[in-house]
């Protein structure tokens, strides 16, 4: 059973809410949002070749808070889009919107209407990682480029690099794009053995709302094959 609740996100207005389903029956009471407060939790995640979830939660309190239920007339809109609730056992409450990286690249406008017609609106640009040249399936084991298509973008990018021995200690480091590009070096291949290669980057930003928080994480991976022997030494 959901039990109800009252939150009031706007000086000017309020919002109905239920809390959401646990294992145990929750009672019936008030929360005034000056004292706890609606935590509005917005997750955007994405995988090259794959679909974009748009998840956005509304929580009791703070992050950490329980899941809640808009009650009519409150809603949540991604560009104009009202979306339905829908709930897991595990995610609880949520709002989602799915679509793919090519389809969802661009800005968008998330806004919240709470029942008395006060908007909270996050507007954010979406711009997923892409490569400008693949990689070849395979080459030599040297030093090499990853060319990325965005030039100007200076977001650290997380680069992993792993191997299939168990005795390597792989590459797991944030970067920053030059110029669009990244430089696998000496120093990083010196922690794989020659073989098959998996290459994972990702990016995540995070940002702070009045009332909570919107995060947006992207990756990509490619694998291929780099030949030994080594052709380079260390000094």
């Amino acid at each position: 059973m959901f039990g109800a609740f009252r939150l009031f996100l706007l000086a000017a207005g309020s919002c109905i809410i239920v809390l959401a389903a646990c294992q145990n029956r929750q009672k019936q009471r008030t929360i005034d949002h000056s004292s706890s407060g609606l935590y509005l939790d917005y997750r955007i995640w994405g995988e090259d070749g794959g679909a974009v979830t748009c998840m956005l939660q509304f929580r009791a309190g703070n992050a950490d808070g329980p899941t809640l239920l808009l009650k009519d007339p409150a809603q949540v809109q991604i560009d104009s889009a009202v979306l339905a609730p829908d709930s897991t056992q595990y995610q609880g409450i949520y709002y989602e919107l799915v679509s793919d990286p090519e389809t969802f690249t661009g800005r968008h406008q998330i806004v919240f209407v709470d029942s008395a017609g006060n908007h909270a609106t996050q507007e954010f640009s979406f711009a997923p990682l892409s490569l400008a040249e693949e990689p070849a399936d395979s080459a030599a084991f040297q030093p090499f480029t990853i060319y990325l298509t965005d030039t100007t973008s200076l977001d650290p990018v997380q680069l992993v690099l792993t191997d299939t021995s168990f005795t390597s200690r792989d590459v797991n480091l944030e970067v920053i794009p030059s110029h669009g590009t990244i430089q696998v070096t000496r120093e990083m291949l010196s922690n794989l053995v020659p073989g098959p290669i998996n290459l994972e980057l990702s990016t995540e930003k995070k940002t702070y709302m009045p009332h909570g928080s919107l995060t947006i994480n992207y990756r990509l991976t490619r694998s291929f094959i780099l030949s030994g022997p080594r052709t380079f030494h260390l000094n």
